[in-house]
This record gives C-alpha cells, structure tokens and sequence, in this order.
C-alpha cells in the first residue's frame, strides 16, 4: 500500500494562457490492484482542483457529432462516494468559444455556457453530468436556460457516448436553434418555449419527448399566438412515430389539434397511421403555425 499525503500537482501552456492546479486534501492509500488505483475503501473530499481555459472538446460526444470549448476559470472539490469519483464546482463554471460538432459542419460557434457544475465517474464506468441554472447565449441574448442532467457511457475505446439528456425548467428561443445544430424555423419572426421539460434517448433507438408553453409565437406578418405543446417523438427499429398536441391562442380565438403518425420502415403503405383530430380548429392559425416548419429537404437535422 502506498500512502499519498498533502501535495500539488501543477501544469501549464508554454504561453501560460492554460492553466490546470490539483491539489491532495487528504491522506489518499494507493492501491495498484484497483481499476481507479485507490484503495477501494477510501471515501470523502480528497481533492481540490483549478483550472483556466482548458479545452473540453469531446467530453459531450454522440454517434456523429460531439460539443466543443474551453472551460474558464473554474474551481471545486473531488470526492469519493458509494457511486464513484464526483467533482462539484465552487463557483458557476464558464464554457467559451462553445459549439457544436456533426459530422463535418459546424453549428453556434463563440458560444458562451454557465453552469453550476457536477460530474459522475461512475465505477461502472458511466459519466453523470448535472449542469443546474444552465444558460446559452449568443450575439448578446440567451438561446437556452434549464437545469440539464446528462448520462453518457463508456464505449470500447474508451470514449463517452451520450445516452440520455433531461431538460427541466426549460426556457428556449426558437429562433436561436440554428446555433444547436436544428434546421431553421422559416418565417418565424419570435417565439419561445417557457417551463417546459425535455427527455431525450439517445442512440440507435431515438425518443423525444417534449412538453412546454408557446410564448410571443409570432410568424413575419402575423399577429403573435400563445399555447402549449406536447410531443413525443420515437425512432426504433420497426419505423418512425410522432404524437403532438397543439394548443394556439390568438386574440379570442383557441384552436386546439391532435396529431398522431407512424411511418414504417419497411416502407409498407397499409401499415402507415396518420390522424388529425381537435375539438376546435381555426385554419389561419394552424397553417401560420405550419408555415415555420422547414421543409423536407432542410430537415437533415
């Protein structure tokens, strides 16, 4: 057993404009025979850690694309518990030059994250990242704010591949969701998601699942609406389905539409499902609502 006391680890660019400081709180026992080298008993805050403008590209990665930036000026403690290592932020945690990769274009570059931060290292070899009062910005407004919880999964070599992501209290500009890797909503002049929450699967077998208030929804030369929308959407194996529910408010006039399909993948015609159905429909709205949704052939994303 090799016994770790107090001591500094600390690295830095030639130009010093990268900066990363670990420091031992605590007593560590060292144990070559475990997978983390540490005793396996050990619990408690056993580190401090600093750092300035280190490069966090590829720590949030999927199967064709992964998100970029450099963590500002950051503090906060490492831990050991019953679940893994755990690193909590002193302090709210910066991300600059943030954006987001897939496959070979580029979406949202200069963006600007803040998060109070904790991460995961579970033993099993899972990653927990909880990013509580997250904002989005760029070009001087905001394009996301929530509290985000993100699960990932070490694959073979050794990456970690998103599997999961929940949104709460979520707040989102829908005009900014080109800079997250969407296609454009066109003639959408303002409009934002309020409240809301969002569950993601990632993977082969896709699900989405959505339910927020519309605000200022408000398409170039119409009056603006508010409502709610619900939805879920899954991609598996057998085929692609949506459900949604629209609600639309403008002036004194509700429509309200339910909308259910399923689209096979073996392409089998009797097996495709498309239904509308509402207790109230007021056509200008729903086709000015319709008129955002981008066409086919920008829909790649």
């Amino acid at each position: 057993m090799i016994l770790l006391r107090h001591g500094e680890l600390d690295l830095a660019s030639a130009a010093g404009g990268r900066q990363f400081r670990l420091r031992c709180e605590n007593e560590i026992n060292l144990d070559p025979n475990q997978p983390d080298f540490v005793s396996s008993d050990l619990r408690g805050e056993l580190l401090s850690v600093q750092g300035n403008r280190l490069p966090m590209d590829g720590l949030i990665r999927w199967a064709d694309g992964e998100v970029q930036g450099d963590a500002q000026a950051f503090s906060g403690k490492i831990s050991r518990t019953d679940q893994g290592w755990v690193f909590r932020s002193d302090k709210t945690v910066e991300i600059g030059n943030a954006r987001i990769l897939r496959g070979d274009r580029v979406f949202g570059e200069r963006l600007l994250a803040r998060a109070d931060l904790e991460m995961i290292f579970e033993a099993q070899g899972n990653l927990q990242i909880q990013a509580n009062k997250l904002i989005l910005e760029g070009d001087e407004r905001s394009s996301l704010s929530g509290n985000l919880g993100l699960v990932a999964k070490q694959s073979e070599s050794g990456e970690f591949l998103a599997t999961s992501l929940n949104l709460s209290e979520l707040q989102m500009d829908l005009t900014t969701l080109t800079w997250l890797g969407f296609s454009e909503f066109p003639d959408l002049e303002s409009g934002s998601l309020d409240g809301g929450k969002l569950k993601a699967t990632l993977g082969d077998e896709f699900s989405l699942e959505l339910d927020a208030a519309l605000k200022d929804f408000r398409v170039v030369g119409e009056s603006p609406m508010t409502g709610g929308l619900q939805t879920t959407v899954r991609s598996q194996p057998d085929g692609f389905s949506t459900w949604a529910r629209l609600s639309l408010v403008r002036g004194n006039r509700e429509s309200d539409a339910t909308l259910d399909i399923f689209l096979p993948s073996d392409g089998n015609a009797s097996r495709r499902k498309l239904s509308l159905s509402g207790e109230e429909f007021h056509l200008d709205e729903l086709l000015a609502f319709a008129s955002t949704i981008p066409a086919p052939e920008d829909r790649a994303a």
